[in-house]
């Protein structure tokens, strides 16, 4: 159950403005904070929140949390943007919120901001307020980046996929509309797509020759872009001998996902094992090619189809190459993508969030608990691991003060890696 003095904590915290409007691993060392950052209000926690003098002796204790506000599932929260350069002010990017794949308007939620002003991790948190045309609760959250310096294209950190080789023209002109650029989380993996013409340009350039690797496709930062530099060039070969299999005017490529369409780069959720398992299982899409005289090419004789990261939360990949028959008419492999979501946490699932002390020695700097969570899934219990499954921000977490303060210190838990969603919170005492 919720205290009544956890809830005058958090809505004094949170509540001094409300905004109608919207994969960062950490370490217990490397966490995110923000000394009273919160400036929206947030929904009430539903973690089991409990009296100093009760604290002490409950925490290696396992509570089951209890909701007031339930959360629902296929809520999602993004922003335009995986980055933002420091600015000395808060950040507060606009969050976009769809329920079920439709989109929901900004009246229908209040938004809440974490750490959003400094260099590191910040946390937007979205909370549902059951009116509207689609009436949705519960608490959920997205997180962006803020960084000192400009990202190069050219850096580990940007991918850049669907390079593909193209049938000669003598006259040049190729298209080249499979392209994407990801920025990609550098500890936790998530794949977060830029946007062409804001974030980067796209250029076709190079030689055209006949059989010759000499064309390229050109990225480079938008000038406008505040967060990105440089450029990045990856050339592709122009085929005449044979018909090239990912030119779109040779080959069309269906791929289908449980008697469905499965679009370039579409998301869909993880699959476990069985309606009991904890084990995710590996997702293969079919695959269809057709000639552009309408002839289905054979699986199995003329080519052969592979997978690659095909069962964790992240972007997979399908891996199409010519078998011997294929090899006599076509040339060349194809790529397709799609994304794997993490696995979707909800407050109702977690039966345990609390700091592993309920004090902690004032040092003069960000104090960041290590956490204890434990989660629901399948009727199992799981327990989480901060760094690789959740990250945490916290909130007045440097001064001396105690957990039933109306300014007391807190953390706060999100999903990471394999996992999404708001997980709730605890306070904790800073003390000599």
């Amino acid at each position: 159950m919720v205290s009544k003095r956890f809830r005058k904590s958090l809505t004094a915290l949170l509540t001094a403005a409300i905004v109608a409007t919207t994969l960062v691993p950490v370490s217990a060392a490397e966490a995110v904070s923000a000394d009273a950052a919160a400036t929206e209000e947030v929904v009430e926690n539903t973690t089991s929140s409990k009296e100093e003098a009760e604290v002490e002796n409950t925490k290696d204790e396992e509570v089951e949390t209890q909701s007031t506000n339930a959360q629902i599932k296929g809520v999602t929260v993004s922003l335009d943007e995986p980055v933002y350069k420091k600015t000395g002010s808060e950040i507060k990017p606009v969050p976009h919120v769809t329920v079920s794949g439709q989109t929901v308007s900004a009246g229908t939620y209040t938004v809440a901001y974490y750490n959003n002003t400094k260099v590191g991790t910040a946390a937007v948190v979205v909370k549902g307020a059951n009116k509207g045309d689609v009436k949705w609760t519960g608490t959920y959250s997205t997180s962006f980046k803020i960084v000192k310096k400009k990202i190069s294209l050219s850096s580990k950190e940007v991918k850049i996929l669907g390079v593909e080789d193209r049938q000669y023209v003598q006259s040049g002109n190729y298209k080249q509309d499979n392209v994407k650029v990801y920025y990609v989380d550098p500890v936790s993996g998530a794949y977060t797509e830029l946007r062409e013409g804001v974030d980067y340009t796209k250029t076709i350039t190079g030689k055209n020759a006949e059989n010759k690797k000499q064309m390229k496709v050109v990225i480079d930062a938008a000038s406008s872009s505040t967060v990105f530099k440089g450029k990045k060039t990856i050339k592709f070969r122009t085929y005449s001998k044979k018909k090239v299999l990912a030119d779109p005017d040779n080959i069309t490529v269906s791929v289908n996902y449980n008697n469905k369409p499965l679009a370039d780069y579409e998301a869909i959720d993880p699959v476990f094992k069985s309606a009991t398992s904890l084990t995710l299982t590996k997702i293969k899409p079919s695959v269809t090619l057709t000639d552009s005289e309408g002839k289905k090419l054979s699986e199995g004789t003329d080519y052969k189809v592979s997978y690659k990261a095909n069962k964790n939360p992240g972007l997979a990949s399908i891996v199409i190459k010519l078998k011997k028959s294929g090899k006599q008419t076509y040339y060349g492999n194809i790529t397709r993508y799609f994304k794997i979501e993490p696995v979707e946490l909800t407050t109702s699932m977690v039966t345990k969030c609390q700091t592993s002390s309920s004090s902690y020695k004032y040092t003069g700097d960000d104090i960041i608990p290590t956490m204890s969570v434990k989660v629901k899934i399948n009727g199992k219990t799981r327990t989480l691991s901060q760094g690789t499954d959740y990250y945490v921000v916290c909130i007045n977490n440097v001064k001396k003060r105690k957990s039933t303060a109306d300014n007391a210190p807190e953390a706060f838990v999100f999903g990471m890696g394999k996992y999404k969603g708001y997980l709730g919170s605890d306070t904790f005492r800073i003390k000599d």
